[in-house]
C-alpha cells in the first residue's frame, strides 16, 4: 500500500487510531487459516504506532533494489491471481 504510512502518524502528527485499531483487528484474520496473507506498506519514513509494533516487521531497501522488488511482487501477484482464477475465486 502506498502512502498508507500517513495514518501511522509522524514527527508532526498523531496516528489515526481508527485505522490502527482496524489493522489490529484484522491481524489474526491475515495470519490464520490455510491462506495466510501479508500486507506491504511502502513508505518514505518508518513510524510504527506502539499498538502495532508487535505486528509489523520493517524491511528497509536501498532505492536501487526497489524496482526489482516491485517487479517480483507484480510477478507473484500475477501468479496468485491466475491460481485464484483457476479455483474460481475471480470472475
Amino acid at each position: 500500500m502506498y502512502d498508507f504510512h500517513v495514518n501511522f502518524g509522524g514527527k508532526t502528527s498523531r496516528p489515526d487510531m481508527d485505522v490502527v485499531r482496524k489493522l489490529r483487528d484484522i491481524v489474526n484474520v491475515l495470519k490464520s487459516g490455510q491462506n495466510r496473507k501479508c500486507v506491504f506498506f511502502i513508505a518514505t519514513e518508518t513510524v510504527i504506532p506502539p499498538a502495532l509494533q508487535k505486528e509489523i516487521v520493517v524491511y528497509e531497501f536501498h532505492k536501487k533494489r526497489i524496482s526489482k522488488i516491485k517487479d517480483r511482487l507484480k510477478d507473484k501477484n500475477l501468479e496468485i491471481s491466475q491460481e485464484e482464477n483457476k479455483q474460481g475465486y475471480l470472475k
